[in-house]
């Protein structure tokens, strides 16, 4: 089990690096704004795995990870939306 969560860290760090590059090569802010959304939900993924190996303190900064990813998402949704970002 120990070696499959390892694997499974490897291939959300993979994730992260392609969504950083998807989040700096994107056109439009739109874009930027998905490929950021879903960096954060990879790293609260990864701050998962690593309570199941490691700490279980981890888990309470998946969660904090995931409610500021949460509100930095809408709080600039609510900007694009007025149209002051693009």
């Amino acid at each position: 089990m120990s070696e499959f969560l390892l694997g499974l860290c490897i291939t959300l760090i993979f994730l992260i690096f392609a969504c950083l590059g998807r989040a700096a090569t994107a056109s439009e802010t739109l874009d930027r704004l998905l490929a950021l959304n879903t960096l954060g939900i990879i790293i609260v993924a990864l701050l998962a795995v690593s309570a199941c190996l490691t700490e279980t303190y981890f888990l309470d900064a998946a969660v904090v990870s995931a409610l500021v990813s949460f509100v930095i998402t809408i709080s600039v949704a609510k900007d694009l939306e007025k149209g002051r970002l693009s």
